[in-house]
């Protein structure tokens, strides 16, 4: 799914991740922020306070809050670390089993379906009384890791230098990656390259907040905010370190030319992946929900 620049203006939103705790009746809570993403230094303060619950049936699979600022009247959805908006699967685990590393440490995550494609296991065509492992879904899944990860053949030069940065790994890895793809098409060799570039990632938080940057510098989400109960700050993900000549060409970059079929998010174009990974309408995708 090569992202689509057109389409940035709908996934420039920024969302919060905060930890929950069990709350009253053992209803999980976030730990609530006290500024939204609009505060600003030496301006009115935040009033935050609880707009309502909204259920979930996918991603974290229970009840997020939606909070409001009614100083700048805006409202907002405090994601579960690891989740991000729209997402059906986490990108990331905050804390990992102890006795996974690498690309282990992502098990149970997006990035399952490459892990399991890199090992030569397809999930099933046929999934009789429904499954959230089915071979559609794990083409879907491929082709995000993909882009998150940097490794798509279709994805441009500034893309890949922008990803790899966020990432924190050499570009070269990426690069070894693309030209593994291009050489020896088929979800074997996509999630290989995306696992080798799994493997050079920490685990835990640190993790996240970077294919979070990944994300929102390719255009899947808005800007990544990260509240931090201790130290009651609301952090937005480093960006300092990037070359600000780099994100303005990231970000004003023409989409790439194909002829490949497209991914419908919410009835909208975002991306197109080669003719092999064409998915079905009905396939989940980053933005469904």
């Amino acid at each position: 799914m090569t992202i689509c620049h057109n389409l940035r203006p709908t996934a420039r939103r920024p969302f919060i991740s905060s930890s929950y705790f069990p709350g009253e009746g053992g209803v999980l809570a976030p730990a609530m922020p006290n500024v939204c993403p609009s505060s600003q230094q030496n301006k009115p303060a935040c009033r935050v306070f609880l707009h309502h619950i909204r259920s979930r049936s996918t991603g974290p699979c229970h009840p997020i809050s939606v909070v409001r600022c009614h100083t700048h009247k805006v409202t907002f959805t405090i994601y579960p670390v690891g989740h991000v908006p729209y997402g059906r699967k986490a990108i990331g685990s905050a804390a990992p089993t102890v006795d996974m590393s690498g690309a282990n440490a992502f098990v149970g995550t997006i990035f399952e379906a490459s892990l399991n494609a890199a090992q030569k296991k397809p999930w099933p065509r046929v999934c009789p009384g429904g499954s959230d492992q089915w071979w559609g879904t794990q083409r879907q899944y491929l082709s995000i890791a993909m882009h998150l990860c940097g490794v798509a053949p279709s994805m441009t030069q500034t893309l890949r230098e922008v990803v790899a940065a966020a990432l924190q790994i050499q570009q070269l890895t990426l690069l070894d990656g693309s030209a593994a793809i291009t050489a020896k098409p088929g979800y074997q060799s996509r999630g290989q390259a995306v696992s080798s570039v799994l493997e050079q990632l920490p685990s835990g938080l640190c993790a996240v907040e970077r294919m979070s940057v990944s994300g929102h510098l390719i255009g899947f989400w808005g800007t990544p905010y990260v509240w931090d109960p201790q130290t009651s700050r609301l952090r937005q993900l480093d960006f300092e370190r990037f070359d600000p000549d780099l994100l303005n060409r990231a970000k004003t970059h023409p989409p790439p030319s194909t002829k490949a079929g497209r991914v419908r998010i919410k009835n909208k174009v975002v991306g197109s992946v080669p003719s092999q990974e064409r998915t079905r309408s009905h396939a989940p995708s980053i933005n469904s929900e």
